[in-house]
């Protein structure tokens, strides 16, 4: 091997050019190596648009994958305490999981970490996309290399199917699908979002995206070729960081010769023939465990005296077999099901009380999931900082939760979500959103996986729909998922509905469909095959998870509709128009809107560009009673109606008062049954006749909310009124008095 002995100044630089005119990029895309990490042993820049992407491979004893945009690619600085990127947000993570998925089947040892160095929303196409694309090129630099990967994704856009729309227009899109392709156009990858969207059309979205990066294929050929002419000619240019061997050492244990290898495959074979048979007879995963656990540890006590590993990896292949020879000859899969058969099914709503908004348990054989649906009001929607697509505020969110003792395990259930949490969570979240209806409120969505065998994100869309449901959530459609498998032999194929665990480690494909009676709304599909799938087989298993759908919404459909809980928040909007609003309710810097706010313990403002008062209640009889105080102020009250009011605040002509409503009015001094000074056309003064905080029995003299008039009149004097007339006659007096002093003898 020859390591490069250029210095990276020096360093040639190669790429390639895919025009946007001759494939169905709206710009073009380049690939290239040798500008950025020259000392990895793979690098790549991809740059399609404004978006730069570099993509470096490492070989690995396992895959590994690292996704970043950060701040300063669209020119932002994180408000994070330490104004530096933390943990990656939602979006890096799917994005790394969507490469993992795609890269898998075909790359098996290589850690890979692309980086987002310069990027814009509104003009780039998708980077999920070309970071898939980035990071498939960057294999192409390492050895064993078994051919190109691409990506694209296809949005439909008012009836049309655009390839690499942009971020901004995608999100207009109803149906949006990703998929990566072998040399083949078979799939390795699939990703649909979709608004309820029936077979067919789904079907011609993915012949799209097929098409679309077929042209990205050829390019990776091309700068493979340039790649490995550039290494024959100026060699490796990374570090040579090999492992040192190490010094032979004695074996412990002796190596199984070829001979033994058959002998411990055909004992394994028979081991696990007749364990299979007492599965079939058990269905149940701890059952299977057992049985298959002690047929291994049979397996390994007879051959102690070789290598476990050898031993292992020998009865690997004979299980397999085993299996393969199960589904094929017998029809009959380890829990005795046929290949179309379902689980036994449990759904149950309501399932827990207290102040819970909405609960429910979904059960599919030992799969058992727990779900919470809790409403609140929108300032308690999700907010999530995404480097690239700035703040992003979610009003319906999922999570799921997998604690360790869903499958036995040990570990801190309260930690972080993992990145399988996170994008199971996305999974469901996108399954179940298309069938909410827009309301003024934030959904929540909690998982949590009690026991899994298998298909348990599935399991939590069920659970999920049917909680929103339970906690009165606006949901048109109830959703269900069910996980496809598929089990090949040679040229023969047989596609399994909801596979367990164990037939997801055995199978070549996990492919999650959620949907509802009309159509589908979500779907991840992942493959072993580094050949690839058909379309052909993905439109039956499509098929069959409809007919699967079916069947579960069948069990669901027992639950009834139920309204929201008395104790939930709540959301009202009642009309009014501006020109009373700003009379009535906003007047003194809305300090009626306030008080009212004050005394039932919510949220009140006026929504000039709607005409409405919004009202943000913890609870429904808060919400009432706002409600009716607002209403109450606004109506007129009938000329005549007595009242009893308590006086806010006295000037020297007149008294406001308030009703036990909230209703504010005048009261005239001259409408406090009091004459006038004698010898003058004056009132006295009424802050001498009333006081802050003084209650008063009144009458409705006149009534116009609409032009804010409103005035009252006293039925019976005020309590000081005789001291005012007593202290006016002995002002009176006084100055006669004083006149005739003044007159003399």
């Amino acid at each position: 091997m020859k390591w490069g002995r250029t210095t990276a100044a020096l360093a040639k630089s190669v790429a390639v050019n895919l025009s946007a005119a001759n494939s169905p990029l709206p710009v073009d895309l380049t690939l290239s190596t040798n500008r950025f990490a020259r000392l990895a042993p793979s690098s790549t820049l991809l740059q399609c648009g404004h978006a730069t992407i570099l993509a470096t491979a490492t070989p690995h004893h396992q895959l590994a994958i690292h996704f970043r945009s950060k701040a300063a690619a669209v020119g932002v600085i994180p408000l994070t305490w330490t104004r530096r990127e933390q943990q990656p947000a939602i979006r890096e993570t799917l994005t790394a999981r969507l490469i993992d998925r795609s890269l898998r089947p075909t790359t098996s040892f290589a850690h890979l970490c692309v980086n987002v160095f310069a990027a814009r929303r509104a003009c780039d196409p998708p980077l999920d996309a070309l970071a898939v694309n980035a990071a498939a090129a960057a294999t192409a630099g390492l050895p064993n290399w078994t051919g190109p990967v691409a990506a694209a994704r296809v949005s439909y856009i008012d009836g049309k199917f655009v390839p690499f729309a942009s971020e901004s227009l995608a999100a207009t899109s109803h149906l949006s699908v990703f998929v990566a392709i072998n040399q083949q156009h078979r799939i390795l990858c699939l990703s649909i979002e979709a608004q309820n969207k029936p077979q067919p059309l789904v079907n011609d979205a993915i012949a799209e995206a097929i098409t679309a990066a077929a042209p990205i294929l050829a390019l990776q050929q091309d700068y493979h070729h340039m790649l490995h002419q550039l290494r024959e000619q100026h060699g490796l240019s990374s570090f040579p960081r090999q492992t040192p061997e190490q010094p032979n050492q004695a074996q412990v244990e002796q190596l199984p010769d070829e001979s033994v290898i058959h002998q411990i495959k055909q004992s394994a074979t028979d081991l696990y023939t007749q364990a299979f048979l007492q599965c079939t007879h058990h269905p149940g995963k701890a059952h299977r465990a057992h049985v298959l656990t002690k047929a291994q540890q049979q397996l390994l006590h007879h051959y102690n005296q070789y290598s476990v590993p050898h031993v292992l990896q020998a009865a690997n292949v004979a299980v397999r077999r085993v299996f393969r020879s199960f589904i094929f000859d017998k029809r009959l899969r380890l829990d005795g099901r046929n290949p179309s058969q379902i689980r036994p099914l449990r759904a149950e709503a309501s399932v827990l009380s207290g102040d819970v908004h909405g609960s429910a348990i979904f059960e599919r054989g030992d799969t058992q999931v727990l779900a919470h649906a809790t409403i609140g009001h929108l300032a308690r929607a999700a907010k999530v900082e995404e480097y690239i697509d700035t703040a992003e505020q979610r009003p319906f969110f999922v999570h799921y939760s997998f604690p360790p003792y869903a499958i036995g395990d040990i570990g801190n259930p309260s930690g972080p979500s993992n990145r399988r949490e996170v994008g199971h969570g996305a999974l469901a979240e996108a399954a179940i959103a298309p069938m909410l209806d827009s309301s003024p409120y934030a959904l929540r969505v909690s998982t949590e996986v009690l026991a899994s065998d298998g298909s348990s994100s599935m399991a939590a869309v069920c659970a999920g729909s049917m909680a929103l449901r339970d906690a009165g959530a606006p949901l048109t459609e109830d959703v269900a998922g069910v996980a496809m498998g598929l089990v090949t032999d040679g040229d023969r194929e047989i596609i399994l509905t909801d596979i367990l665990g164990a037939e997801d480690h055995f199978g070549e494909m996990d492919m999650k469909v959620a949907g509802t009676n009309s159509g589908i709304t979500a779907c991840q599909l992942d493959t072993k095959l580094p050949t690839g799938l058909s379309q052909d087989t993905i439109a039956n298993a499509f098929k069959q998870a409809s007919e699967a759908h079916a069947h579960i919404l069948d069990h669901m459909a027992g639950q009834q509709d139920r309204a929201m809980p008395k104790h939930a928040p709540r959301v009202v909007e009642l009309p009014m128009e501006s020109s009373v609003a700003a009379r009535i309710l906003l007047k003194d810097r809305a300090l009626l809107l306030r008080d009212i706010g004050d005394q039932t313990n919510t949220k009140l403002w006026y929504d000039g560009r709607k005409q409405v008062v919004s009202i943000e209640a913890p609870n429904e009889e808060a919400a009432q009673e706002a409600s009716r105080l607002i209403t109450e102020a606004l109506v007129d009250l009938e000329i005549g109606t007595k009242l009893t009011t308590t006086v806010l605040d006295v000037r020297s002509s007149f008294a406001l008062v308030q009703t036990d409503d909230a209703v504010q009015g005048v009261l005239h001094v001259s409408k406090m049954m009091v004459n006038p000074i004698n010898g003058s056309e004056r009132f006295p003064d009424a802050r001498r006749l009333l006081a802050k905080g003084d209650k008063l029995e009144v009458v409705v003299l006149e009534s116009d909310r609409t032009r804010n008039i409103l005035r009252f009149g006293l039925t019976k004097p005020p309590r000081r009124t005789a001291e005012l007339e007593s202290a006016v006659d002995d002002f009176l007096a006084a100055v006669a008095t004083n006149a005739k002093s003044q007159e003399g003898p």
